[in-house]
């Protein structure tokens, strides 16, 4: 019900054009990072070994952040993991995850007015 109730919402977009990690590989990501503090992830996936799993989390910070500069531009950090079984191998199935502004944890006295106006970088860190 969490994407019903976002549709009246405002939101920044980051798209993934595709993302490799072993086996595995995600094509079309989205993620969307709603006013009120909720996120939207959605991505085709696949593997060409069976059983895999794809692990993931994402953190938000201003423009230019990379994930790798320190903490001064990060904003905040998805409280819940992303995880989806992919399963069967060679198949291209559908990814869609959404989380809550309770999942949400802000960093260098960021409150979600202020993460949402100043956000411009969305990392994944992912692994499969």
């Amino acid at each position: 019900m969490l994407a019903n109730s976002l549709a009246a919402l405002n939101y920044w977009s980051f798209r993934f054009a595709e993302i490799k990690h072993g086996d595995c590989t995600i094509r079309n990501g989205e993620f969307r990072f709603y006013e009120d503090g909720s996120s939207h992830w959605e991505c085709d996936i696949s593997s060409s070994d069976s059983g895999d799993e794809w692990e993931g989390s994402f953190t938000g910070g201003e423009a230019g952040y990379d994930g790798n500069s320190g903490t001064d531009k990060l904003l905040f950090a998805m409280g819940p993991h992303y995880h989806f079984d992919i399963h069967d191998k060679n198949q291209v199935k559908h990814w869609v995850q959404d989380a809550g502004p309770p999942d949400v944890i802000y960093f260098n006295g960021v409150n979600v007015v202020q993460a949402f106006q100043r956000l411009g970088s969305i990392v994944f860190y992912c692994g499969c």
